[in-house]
């Protein structure tokens, strides 16, 4: 907060399913922050963001490359 900084958002696994919320993230998103989500069994990653009603999936990139 002294240096002025926002949180925009959260990470956290699904270890038993898809990198996709669910309905506990639907329930429990603060609304407007990004939640990037990892498939611990396929080590997929995807972001979203979400909404007042959804979310919307964000684009990942390499900033590496």
């Amino acid at each position: 907060r002294a240096q002025g900084l926002d949180v925009v958002g959260v990470w956290h696994s699904h270890p038993d399913g898809p990198a996709t919320p669910s309905d506990t993230d639907r329930r429990e998103a603060v609304k407007g922050w990004t939640h990037l989500i990892l498939d611990v069994r396929g080590g997929g990653c995807r972001a979203w963001r979400s909404g007042e009603d959804d979310f919307e999936e964000l684009e990942l990139v390499d900033a590496g490359r």
